[in-house]
């Protein structure tokens, strides 16, 4: 009987050690539960905190996306511009060659006419010489026939 009691007696002390382990377990298990707990919590405030810079970067990315687009169409507006401006330029090109081509034929004519006006004076001149001598020449000859005509009455 002394035996039974004793091992009623060590199973009592087993019993007693497994709840001590149990609560030990439980303890520990209840510690590992509410670090999870926390950690959890910071995970989901991280989780949060990035979703919020996430949020924040996909506004700024939506704003330099649109900043880009405007820029493009800028750009576009600007070579359309310049374009048009090139031709313009073109235009203006054209119509000075046809103004210096003009002005060179106006100079080559107002040569044309002012060698014309020199052989014109030229010609002129030379027929006042020869209408001087003419002139000289039949004033003679009015002289000479005068003269013989008083001689001859």
């Amino acid at each position: 009987m002394h035996s039974l009691k004793q091992q009623l007696n060590n199973k009592e002390e087993e019993l007693m050690n497994a709840k001590k382990q149990f609560k030990s377990i439980m303890d520990e298990n209840s510690l590992l539960t509410n670090k999870q707990k926390s950690a959890e919590k910071e995970l989901m405030e991280e989780l949060r905190k990035y979703k919020g810079q996430l949020n924040e970067k996909e506004d700024q990315l939506r704003e330099l996306n649109r900043q880009q687009e405007s820029t493009a169409k800028e750009i576009g507006e600007l070579k359309n511009n310049l374009a048009a401006r090139d031709e313009e330029i073109v235009k203006l090109g054209k119509e000075l060659d046809d103004k210096e081509l003009t002005l060179k034929e106006t100079k080559k004519r107002v040569k044309q006419l002012s060698d014309a006006e020199s052989l014109l004076i030229n010609e002129k001149n030379e027929l006042n010489r020869l209408t001087s001598e003419q002139q000289a020449a039949l004033n003679d000859k009015e002289e000479e026939l005068t003269v013989s005509y008083t001689h001859l009455t």
